[in-house]
């Protein structure tokens, strides 16, 4: 008995690490993530940071044995920001909503600008 604990220690300690698959709110945090860093890029700011906040899901989401696909589905408001989860091969989607705080270094001016200058 003690040479079978001894094998399966020596087994478990060589056989490689898997890492499971994030789970669903982990994967939303990072396509929220990307998303709202595509959105400094486009609206050309030389810094943002921002913190995010994935709310649980109204409904339980479809298991899935490989990673959600996710997509942005309503950003009008970096408040309340609506992505929509899928198991590939499954078109019933679940709604998550995602919560971000924004903070960007920004020109301001000081005085009323002439228009043209």
């Amino acid at each position: 008995m003690k040479r079978i604990a001894q094998f399966l220690t020596i087994w478990f300690l060589a056989c490689p690490v898997v890492q499971a698959a994030p789970g669903l709110t982990e994967q939303t945090k990072q396509v929220a993530h990307a998303y709202l860093k595509e959105v400094v890029r486009q609206q050309g700011l030389s810094w943002a940071d921002f913190t995010i906040q994935v709310l649980p899901a109204s409904r339980a989401a479809t298991p899935c044995n490989q990673s959600y696909q996710l997509e942005p589905t309503d950003t009008r408001f970096l408040s309340r920001m609506r992505f929509t989860a899928y198991c590939p091969g499954n078109p019933q989607g679940t709604d998550i909503i995602v919560r971000a705080d924004m903070s960007a270094d920004v020109v301001t001016a000081s005085r009323d600008i002439a228009a043209g200058r």
